[in-house]
């Protein structure tokens, strides 16, 4: 092997050594390209030297790896081609990454830029899906080796907040079918970065196209135990209904600014295009934010309308917040510290789902979309690792 090293490397020098004397006068762009293409074959040449080549044919497989595709010995580890395809480990985790963040032609084409080397479309969205697919039949709650608390920086004296959302992808069989998304995060993640705006530093995601019940089932395995369990969501009743259910001593929130969508939009029906309107719904929030939320009720309970259209608005409106009494108190939620807002759930949507999963013309199956949400969801999770480990697990 090591004659073999020395005479790549020999061949290496040489070939940079004429190239830098023979394009002293190109521009830089193309001198650095040069260079570039020179290293990548070099590289291909060292890993290939080093796998060492079979004289049978029978005795040898070809594999695509980071460095272009070599020709491998079938005893050697790197011949395994995990799940049946000829890629090396490494390179089919690079092909989920970039198949969870770009179209599939879009990381075809980064392949070829970055790494010089051939990777079509398909053979991306075949991988992808694969290890998509081994993600959603991973146990969870087995798969962890740290506590889920951990997973989501926890701390026991700060509040942990779930938020849960939905949004809607276009597939193939069912149109606009709905993707539920839970997002999990420690009060201590949130960080303040000016007056006006936080960010969090880490979450946990978990998301499905399916049943309700399906959804719960995945997501209740990322909430901690906490004396503080803080759900931020808007109206919703398959949320909520579960909420009472499973965690009926959760602190709940309806979410400050649906509930305030609401109480506007009452406004603009019942009072039309007076004064009033901006001026009631000004004043029931700010009861809200005061911790009045009894008297917000009796406002609104207070006021006489005039026409039948009038009147069911009205009980529109008292029913939904007397529905949602105990969410509304922001006053109070406002005094413990807390958020009142679901913004970081409505960022999950856009980050997780939409980023990838709703661009121009894109139609999924229901299945394929998962898989992609999945590695997703990993992604954004921080819990790459588990890719990278069912890939090892393959090989």
């Amino acid at each position: 092997m090591e004659t073999k090293l020395q005479k790549v490397a020999d061949q290496l020098v040489s070939k940079l050594k004429n190239y830098s004397t023979e394009n002293q006068m190109t521009d830089a762009y193309q001198f650095e390209k040069g260079i570039a293409t020179i290293l990548a074959e070099g590289n291909k040449q060292f890993m290939q030297a080093v796998v060492g080549e079979s004289q049978g044919v029978n005795s040898k497989v070809k594999v695509k790896t980071t460095y272009g595709e070599i020709v491998v010995p079938k005893n050697h580890p790197m011949s395994s081609r995990p799940m049946g395809f000829g890629i090396s480990p490494r390179l089919q985790e690079h092909m989920c990454r970039l198949g969870s963040k770009l179209t599939f032609a879009e990381g075809s084409e980064e392949f070829r830029q970055f790494l010089d080397i051939d990777i079509s479309d398909k053979q991306i969205e075949r991988v992808s899906h694969c290890y998509g697919e081994r993600l959603e039949e991973l146990d969870w709650e087995n798969a962890y080796c740290d506590s889920v608390q951990m997973k989501i920086n926890y701390k026991e004296e700060e509040p942990v907040y779930a938020m849960v959302d939905g949004s809607m992808l276009l597939t193939r069989e069912e149109k606009w079918k709905e993707v539920k998304v839970g997002r999990v995060f420690g009060g201590n993640s949130l960080v303040e970065v000016s007056k006006k705006r936080n960010i969090l530093t880490h979450s946990v995601y978990k998301a499905h196209m399916g049943k309700a019940s399906e959804f719960w089932e995945r997501f209740s395995v990322e909430i901690p135990p906490s004396k503080q369990l803080v759900f931020i969501n808007d109206g919703a009743r398959w949320i909520w209904n579960y909420i009472e259910e499973r965690y009926p001593n959760s602190i709940q929130i309806l979410d400050f600014f649906h509930c305030k969508e609401h109480i506007c939009q009452f406004a603009k029906e019942y009072f039309g295009k007076t004064p009033q309107a901006p001026d009631f719904s000004e004043k029931l929030c700010n009861m809200l934010l005061e911790e009045k939320v009894d008297g917000a009720l009796e406002t609104l309970r207070g006021l006489e309308p005039q026409s039948k259209k009038k009147h069911d608005e009205k009980e529109k409106l008292l029913g939904y917040l007397e529905t949602n009494k105990k969410r509304i108190n922001y006053g109070r939620f406002k005094k413990m510290g807390l958020l009142i807002g679901s913004g970081p759930i409505e960022s999950a949507q856009r980050n997780v789902v939409q980023k990838r999963m709703k661009q121009s013309g894109q139609r999924w199956t229901i299945k394929g979309a998962q898989q992609i949400v999945n590695l997703r969801v990993c992604h954004q999770s921080n819990k790459w690792e588990y890719v990278t480990k069912i890939i090892k697990n393959a090989a």
